[in-house]
């Protein structure tokens, strides 16, 4: 998730994306365009694909895919490309990075279909400041029913659900 505009958010994205890609590689030993193509990315208009009808910023497109095969059968177009919650329902992903300063773009759908999707999601709203961050922590363990894990750009104070578990993003 992001991939905002500004030159240095976009050259921190960069690195990080370099670094998972490295990461996976090391992991699963497969090559590193393999790595690659197991991150996938969206911006405030959707899943970054090849054959998305608007015009890609430059820095975007090392990251695009071609989703048609992905999309399918799926209630979604080139024209019209998935939105966070179809991408998460359609990949299926075990983490999602927030680096978009979209306050609440992690909604109570996205986190759950996560939790559906994955034991113990990672879900890492890492902009900043507070009021920026994808979602805050108290609404993520609620949603997963303390099942995330979470990591957060941004200071928040403990949270205790219901059940008496806490947890310190």
């Amino acid at each position: 998730m992001g991939l905002g505009r500004p030159v240095l958010v976009s050259q921190n994205c960069v690195i990080m994306l370099c670094q998972l890609a490295s990461a996976i590689q090391q992991q699963t030993k497969c090559t590193i365009e393999e790595a690659r193509q197991r991150c996938w990315f969206v911006d405030s208009k959707g899943l970054l694909s090849s054959s998305r009808s608007d015009k890609l910023e430059a820095h975007k497109k090392p990251f695009a895919h071609d989703v048609n095969s992905l999309i399918q059968g799926a209630a979604v177009t080139a024209a019209a490309p998935p939105s966070l919650l179809e991408s998460v329902k359609l990949l299926k992903p075990t983490a999602l990075v927030g680096v978009s300063a979209q306050g609440g773009a992690f909604t109570e759908e996205v986190c759950k279909e996560m939790a559906r999707n994955c034991e113990h999601p990672l879900i890492l709203p890492l902009s900043n400041p507070t009021s920026k961050a994808e979602c805050v922590p108290r609404d993520a363990y609620t949603w997963t029913n303390g099942k995330c894990v979470l990591f957060s750009g941004s200071p928040f104070d403990a949270v205790t659900l219901p059940d008496g578990r806490s947890f310190l993003p």
